[in-house]
């Protein structure tokens, strides 16, 4: 008795291929809870790569992700769609470092001065379960 891949390999002499899924992302205002962006991608590409695209047809004042956006590429798609005034609230990891980005390095600050929760409660970075939330929905 096998199960399904052994049943195919003996049979076709080959692995089953693995199933792919797509990757939607989304970009979500959340003062009115609407998706204001979105794009479907491949399961390979990543969110760092997707955010130029998903930033097309949307103004945004406030960036406000989870950790997977941490990074120079985010921050410079950001400020060249944007401008430098554009508020960004993305937690650096835990074993953060400075970098040549200010804005990330004032975040490493003040974590390290008052605790990552503090943080979150001073920059709205809160705010992001109620984005979640809405996803749920």
């Amino acid at each position: 008795m096998h199960g399904g891949d052994g049943w195919h390999e003996e049979k076709h002499g080959t692995r089953k291929a693995r199933k792919t899924w797509p990757k939607l992302h989304i970009g979500l205002d959340p003062e009115i809870g609407e998706v204001v962006a979105s794009k479907l991608t491949t399961e390979h590409v990543g969110d760092e790569t997707a955010l130029p695209d998903l930033l097309n047809d949307v103004d945004v004042s406030r960036f406000l992700s989870d950790g997977a956006y941490d990074g120079q590429g985010v921050a410079n798609s950001l400020e060249s769609r944007f401008g430098p005034g554009i508020e960004v609230i993305i937690p650096p990891p835990k074993e953060a470092v400075h970098s040549k980005n200010a804005k990330r390095n004032h975040h490493i600050d003040v974590i390290a001065r008052n605790a990552r929760k503090r943080w979150q409660t001073k920059t709205g970075y809160n705010e992001r379960s109620r984005v979640e939330a809405q996803i749920g929905r």
